[in-house]
């Protein structure tokens, strides 16, 4: 008896920020069976070129049709949220223009990662906490890294938690 092996699809999210536009693009690759992914973007560089976005009343999703050239700079800071209340009224507003929204792209900065009833977390100057999507062993990563300092973090907010991406600590 022949018995065929299914191999599921697998996809990869990358998120770019426009200089220009200030605004984030959501790129996504997908690779079906043994093939394999494009190459990729490398965190933290700088690319130049177009992009075309997906019709949304929210864009996000993005396409690159032609290449992007990769500049030689390295990124040292976002523009992101001072406060989590900030990063709440842009996710309302968004929520209000495209009620489907599965993720939101935020960069928080100076914010210090907790631990607190067994539960990571990040808190803002103001005081302001909320909870992140974190193994343990990627919650403990982020403490470590802070070692109490307020880090830049970014990730996807999805209503409830923040599923970080990246952070970037003493430049």
């Amino acid at each position: 008896r022949l018995r065929l092996r299914r191999r599921g699809s697998r996809f990869r999210r990358c998120w770019l920020f426009g200089a220009r536009n200030r605004r984030f693009a959501l790129l996504l690759d997908y690779a079906f069976g043994d093939t394999e992914f494009p190459p990729g973007y490398k965190p933290g560089t700088v690319l130049e070129g177009p992009l075309a976005f997906y019709p949304s009343a929210w864009p996000q999703r993005a396409l690159v049709p032609g290449a992007l050239q990769t500049l030689p700079k390295l990124v040292h800071k976002l523009p992101g949220f001072d406060h989590l209340a900030d990063l709440l009224q842009a996710y309302a507003a968004a929520l209000g223009a495209q009620p489907w929204l599965p993720q939101f792209p935020a960069v928080l900065n100076q914010v210090i990662p907790f631990h607190r009833q067994n539960r990571f977390g990040l808190a803002d100057p103001a005081g302001q906490s909320l909870p992140i999507a974190a193994a343990d062993s990627m919650g403990w990563s982020l403490l470590a890294l802070s070692g109490g300092r307020p880090l830049t973090v970014f990730g996807e907010w999805d209503g409830e938690q923040l599923r970080v991406l990246s952070v970037l600590a003493e430049g």
